[in-house]
């Protein structure tokens, strides 16, 4: 090899060399664009999506502000009528515009224990309207003593809807966040220095703490809350055990999560329990909220604060995916009996089953993700009160030679063995057929051995989901 090839051989190795080093670079710049793209692509997208939350949020508070101040027209309107007709009506308004109002604080991003005594006030507010309504239907008019109640509830009514525009203004004028009410809302229920600083959000529950028992025969009558739950059994646990339990029950929704906080223990309603709050991987945002039980260990409440993308799942799968979850929370036997659409989240309530029953009183909901398939929210509080081996009575007919007792001005859909829980807290096994009349769909129940309608429910359509009323 002479000169002139060593010189030609060593010059293409270097711009070999270079070519590298170029393409290198380059390829490091493309990345590096690529990423930083891609960055503000998801920051743009996190923060549309987080905008969109917060719409919904804000639309779904609006609309209880709205239900709250409905009812409260109605219970006027009854407590002006000397009418027994006209106040069965303005009540049974109350009662529908009440149930709308607890819906949507049951769907407001806020953990229960900081609104359980608001929820409390609207569940027992619905129920006392209804049987006050059930009584006027008959020409009865209020007497002296329920004309004093219904005023003292409207009074507690005007309470809450000056806490919640006061709530809604310090909303608009930037003073608080949802973000914020979300986090804080565990807390000040068991820290009174918190409680004080977010004096509207711990103002929301604060005169209902005072509420008196009402008398009236219904199933949220005041001792409701001073049963004895049926549905707990085992030793008391530790809150070290709980722990344990916590951190077992959310490395089975979620493998990433930071630290297991004890926030105290405290009564959903009958029901004693610890609770606990848990942090997202860096330690800081509030992921997810439970409760558990004091006696047995078992999941009472749980929420979990996620953020929604598109539903990737279907309606099936997200009914699965809740079942399999109560298996695992040893909630056994339990089947879906309706569902309710919120945003890309689906509540699906199931209900206990056996040799073919459907216990309505043994119930839990499990919030779905649809995004993701994964748990958010969980209540199973009615299950922990009402679950309890039971002895039904021997029917005189068989569910199909039922059919004969039901109007043939109707048509029966679907036909189904149930117990449920009456209007005076009692429990009762009939014959429930579903049926469509008129453009609408009914439950009727019958007594099965004397083939005598138990009541009439009305099937309504609400947020993607059935409810009877």
């Amino acid at each position: 090899m002479d000169n002139t090839d060593y010189i030609y051989s060593e010059n293409k190795k270097e711009c070999n060399v270079s070519v590298k080093n170029i393409v290198g670079i380059t390829l490091s710049a493309v990345l590096v664009i690529v990423l930083a793209v891609y960055g503000i692509f998801y920051n743009v997208k996190y923060h549309k999506q987080e905008i969109v939350m917060q719409n919904r949020t804000e639309q779904t508070f609006s609309n209880m502000i709205e239900y709250v101040n409905t009812a409260q027209d109605y219970m006027l309107k009854a407590m002006a009528s000397n009418s027994g007709e006209q106040a069965a009506l303005m009540l049974s308004e109350a009662r529908r515009y009440t149930n709308l109002a607890q819906e949507d604080l049951t769907s407001l991003p806020v953990d229960e224990s900081s609104v359980e005594d608001i929820s409390d006030y609207l569940v027992k507010l619905s129920d006392i309207m209804g049987a006050w309504s059930k009584k006027a239907v008959n020409g009865d008019t209020l007497s002296a003593d329920e004309y004093m109640a219904l005023a003292t509830l409207y009074g507690f009514s005007q309470d809450l809807s000056g806490a919640l525009y006061e709530m809604n203004s310090e909303l608009r004028q930037g003073k608080s966040n949802w973000k914020d009410i979300t986090k804080d809302s565990k807390k000040i229920t068991h820290n009174k220095i918190l409680a004080e600083q977010k004096e509207t959000l711990s103002r929301l529950a604060h005169p209902f703490t005072n509420m008196p028992d009402f008398e009236y025969d219904g199933k949220f009558s005041s001792h409701i809350c001073k049963v004895e739950p049926r549905g707990l059994s085992g030793k008391e646990i530790t809150k070290e055990k709980g722990e344990e339990i916590v951190r077992q029950i959310i490395s089975k929704i979620t493998p990433e999560y930071g630290k297991v906080k004890y926030e105290g223990n405290h009564m959903i309603q009958n029901i004693e329990v610890y609770s606990y709050s848990v942090t997202e991987n860096n330690g800081e945002n509030i992921m997810a909220s439970l409760d558990i039980t004091k006696q047995g260990g078992m999941l009472c409440e749980l929420m979990m604060i996620t953020k929604e993308d598109a539903a990737r799942i279907s309606e099936k799968e997200a009914v699965e995916s809740g079942k399999k979850f109560l298996e695992e929370m040893n909630y056994q036997n339990m089947e879906e009996i309706y569902k309710i659409y919120q945003g890309n989240c689906m509540t699906i309530t199931y209900a206990y089953t056996d040799k073919g029953v459907t216990y309505y009183p043994d119930l839990c909901k499990v919030k779905i993700s649809l995004t993701s398939g994964e748990v958010t929210g969980f209540d199973g509080h009615e299950y922990l009160c009402c679950h309890e081996g039971r002895f039904l009575k021997s029917p005189s007919f068989t569910l199909e030679e039922g059919k004969e007792y039901i109007s043939n001005k109707v048509k029966i859909t679907e036909s189904r063995q149930a117990v449920i829980l009456t209007d005076y807290l009692t429990e009762e096994y009939v014959y429930e057929y579903k049926v469509a009349a008129q453009g609408r769909e009914f439950l009727i129940h019958i007594d099965p051995q004397t083939g005598k309608e138990v009541q009439i429910l009305l099937l309504i359509e609400d947020d993607g989901g059935l409810i009877a009323i």
